[in-house]
């Protein structure tokens, strides 16, 4: 199995069946950035996902991917106006380096990097089990690493549980989402047992 490169403008709906036993080693797709050169992006489905591209009702179990890249997220690496809908990560494990990058270096549990559009969501994401494993993680989330160009993104109902991150064998900071991205009242997003899980912690506390 290879991820699809640069998905653009369909739907992957897996009709809430389950993907068991993936293994990927990858080193993603190179995209040129004026700002900070050629990166990398790298995920288990979709390096790139862009134009209203979609992937929805997916389980990933017991799935591992081995990346060599900037920015790594176990679904999809980058996601530029388009959408993750309920989408389960769980008993998964992603090894990732980061060779020759002097820039980013994050890790997600479903997507490392959203480029702000206001058609970009991350909706109904959960994640139970996951190890992260790294040389030279600068960041590391159980959900989403990072959001480009500004706040605006809005997330769904997310739950994190038993997530931890090691980097070069120690146990690391993991966050939830970041501080921009938007949660519409009502919306829970809440973690539990995630290894110090320290910053955001406006959104990463459990809620009721």
């Amino acid at each position: 199995f290879q991820p699809l490169n640069d998905m653009k403008g369909f739907t992957l709906d897996f009709d809430n069946h389950t993907v068991s036993n993936l293994v990927v080693t990858t080193t993603g797709s190179n995209t040129k950035n004026e700002s900070e050169g050629t990166q990398r992006f790298a995920g288990i489905i979709a390096h790139k996902m862009q134009e209203n591209a979609s992937v929805v009702n997916i389980k990933l179990d017991n799935c591992m991917l081995t990346a060599d890249a900037r920015r790594i997220g176990l679904v999809a690496g980058y996601v530029k106006a388009s959408v993750l809908n309920n989408v389960t990560v769980e008993n998964c494990t992603v090894k990732a380096t980061h060779t020759g990058e002097t820039k980013g270096r994050h890790v997600g549990g479903v997507v490392s990097n959203l480029d702000y559009t206001p058609e970009n969501y991350v909706l109904n994401a959960t994640v139970k089990n996951l190890v992260i494993e790294s040389t030279d993680t600068n960041t590391v989330s159980a959900v989403l690493c990072e959001t480009y160009k500004g706040s605006g993104v809005t997330a769904g109902s997310i739950s994190a549980e038993n997530v931890t991150a090691k980097k070069n064998g120690e146990i690391i900071e993991v966050t939830a989402v970041p501080s921009n991205v938007t949660v519409p009242e009502g919306v829970q997003i809440v973690v539990t047992n995630v290894d110090n899980a320290t910053g955001y912690t406006e959104l990463a506390a459990p809620q009721t």
